[in-house]
Parts: structure tokens; sequence; C-alpha cells
């Protein structure tokens, strides 16, 4: 007697038929006749009274009935244990970096993580913004590593990282005076960004929600350029308070930062993947794995 036979007379027990049974299981009905007939002969006992109509349990068709359930229940637990591993421990992941890119370039970092995990291969790859959340929503990436983004309900994001966006001006600049920086002071102002889309959005939402627009904004792609903008043409500009400022302050004297009162626009770097996803288990580990990572990381 062995799972399968059991299985197939089961599937006869309860639709009472081995045409209907054998349909459902996707075999010939001469192979699940075939079946039971050998598991009749171990037990050297029938199992169904059959007539024109299909088939009737015999005394010891209702008592195999009832005690293999507690069998089924466990091989049903069993295949679910075991895919549920299959999943979490085999595989690749596709990793895309849409953000804080310079944190996760570390191949050393990556390895120490999935060392615990040698049967998952993973690929890490830098996108663009738009492009890496396209890719997330096309189902092309299982992981993504973004900021400023705040997906839909079927996805789980998971903070790993929070700065400060803080002003960039002239030293010369009088609102450096104060302790905390108004926008409503500076709409006369010309601005230099570096920033993503969706923080674009914010800012200049922000500002036209307080009639606070600056006389003109520029963007450019990098934060490097943005600085030296701001320091030839003398005009503010936005930037991330940490490894940026500490980095490009030095080489640029002329310029200074001031924080905003009430940390407007937070640079706020989040790991996203789908609630669904087969190896959500292990992703969230790595979202763990990640935030302690980047906690002394300026």
């Amino acid at each position: 007697m062995n799972i399968r036979q059991l299985e197939y007379f089961v599937k006869v027990y309860e639709s009472g038929s081995f045409f209907k049974a054998a349909d459902s299981l996707f075999i010939s009905q001469q192979a699940l006749s075939r079946a039971l007939a050998t598991l009749e002969q171990e037990l050297n006992a029938q199992l169904f009274y059959r007539n024109h109509k299909g088939v009737i349990p015999t005394p010891l068709g209702q008592e195999l009935y009832v005690s293999c359930q507690p069998a089924l229940r466990e091989m049903r637990t069993l295949e679910k244990h075991m895919n549920e591993f299959v999943r979490q421990n085999y595989g690749c992941l596709k990793i895309g970096l849409g953000a804080g890119c310079r944190y996760f370039i570390s191949k050393t970092m990556w390895k120490d993580f999935f060392k615990d995990y040698p049967l998952i291969s993973y690929d890490v790859e830098e996108y663009t913004y738009r492009q890496s959340i396209e890719l997330l929503n096309n189902k092309e990436l299982d992981i993504l590593i973004i900021s400023d983004y705040t997906p839909g309900k079927e996805y789980y994001q998971y903070e790993l990282k929070t700065q400060e966006r803080v002003l960039l001006l002239p030293k010369e600049h009088p609102a450096l005076q104060e302790e905390y920086a108004e926008l409503q002071d500076l709409k006369e102002e010309s601005f230099v960004l570096s920033i993503n889309d969706l923080a674009y959005h914010d800012f200049t939402e922000f500002c036209k929600n307080n009639h606070c627009l600056p006389k003109e904004i520029l963007r450019v792609s990098d934060t490097l350029y943005m600085y030296e903008t701001c320091s030839r043409d003398r005009c503010a500009g936005i930037t991330i308070k940490g490894y940026f400022t500490d980095v490009f302050l030095p080489k640029f004297p002329d310029l200074d930062i001031m924080p905003f009162e009430h940390n407007l626009f937070p640079y706020t770097i989040t790991l996203v993947a789908r609630k669904n996803h087969p190896n959500l288990a292990l992703i969230m580990s790595l979202s763990a794995y990640l935030k302690e990572y980047l906690s002394d990381k300026s």
C-alpha cells in the first residue's frame, strides 16, 4: 500500500465513479482500475461494490477511507513544506537598484548574506529611476531598492535608511543667518536640482501649495554638476545630508547648507517586492540585513 494508491482510492470513494475519478486525476480508467485492483489484492478484500451506476464502498472501504485521512493530511503537509523549502532555497533573485546605488555595489555585502542560501543565485543591476519601477511592475525584477517611492498595496515595502535633504546656498546668502530654511523666503531664487521624478514632483507641489515657486528650476542629472552650478551661478540647490555633503562641501568651500525646520523632503531608501513572491521570507530577512548594514553608513 502506498500514498498514490490511497489518493486514487479516496478520489473513487468521493466521486462514486471510476470514470469521474480517472477524469479528475488525468489518468486512464484502466490505469485507475489496475491501481485499485492491486490495493484490493494487498488487503485481500474488496473495497467497492460495482454496479451500473458506479461504485459503493464496502465496510472495509468505509473503514479505509476514515483511517487513511491522517496519513494523507500528513502527506499534504509534507508536500507543502517541501515546496516552500524549494521556493525559498532554490532559484534566482533579480535585484534592481533605482536609488542609493553607492551603498549596494559591494560584492562582499551580498556574498555575506547569500552564503546562508547557497542554492539561491542573484543578480544585482543598476537602472534609471523610471526604468526600475517599470521593471518591477512588469515582474522583471524580484526586488527593487529605491527612494521616494510608494508602491501599491500588492507590494511589501521595508524602510532601509532615511536621510535629510537640506538647502544648499552660496555662503553669502542672507538666509544662512537663520536657524532653518524657509522656502517661502526663497521664491525669487533660481534652483538647481539633481533629484528623481517623484522627489521633484513633491518639491514643486509643495511650492505651488505654499505659493513659493522658485523663479527658475534647472534639473541636472548629476550631484557634482549641481554643486558646480550652484557655485558658479550663485544659486540654490537641495542636497542629501551625509555622504554628499561630506564629499562635496570641502570641494566647494563657497557653499553651505542649512536644514528645513520639519525635514520637508526626506530621502528614504526602501526595499520593495511583491507580497505574493514565493521567496518573501528570504526577502524579509534580506531587508533586515540591509537595514543593519546601512545603519552606520552616512
